[in-house]
């Protein structure tokens, strides 16, 4: 994650780790067995984990700009861009797809 979806961010290496974490998440899938309660928490965090892994990556390749200085840094959108970003975004995933929105947050003067 880090290298991918680190303090400097890219369409190019965001789209990179996005395949690499559904590779790990197929991996995981097929290959993780619990023998036990315990056990199965653990393989439910690991997937768990690869889930906010993509959420990250896929919420910070939608949000074309940079803001809040070093914690989402767009190095091919290095700019605040306000008129088009002042908003949250918000995903939900419906029928196998992650589908993006902004969501309208106040303006405070």
């Amino acid at each position: 994650m880090d290298y991918y979806v680190g303090r400097v961010r890219s369409a190019t290496m965001l789209g990179a780790g996005l395949v690499r974490l559904a590779r790990l998440h197929r991996e995981a899938r097929a290959e993780l067995a619990a023998s036990g309660p315990h056990e199965l928490q653990r393989c439910l965090e690991v997937l768990s984990l690869a889930d906010a892994g993509e959420a990250i990556a896929r919420s910070a390749r939608f949000r074309e700009e940079s803001r809040f200085g070093p914690e989402h840094y767009r190095a091919d959108f290095p700019y605040t861009d306000n008129d088009n970003w002042f908003c949250n975004t918000a995903q939900r995933r419906q029928d196998g797809d992650v589908h993006h929105f902004p969501w309208a947050c106040a303006r405070h003067v």
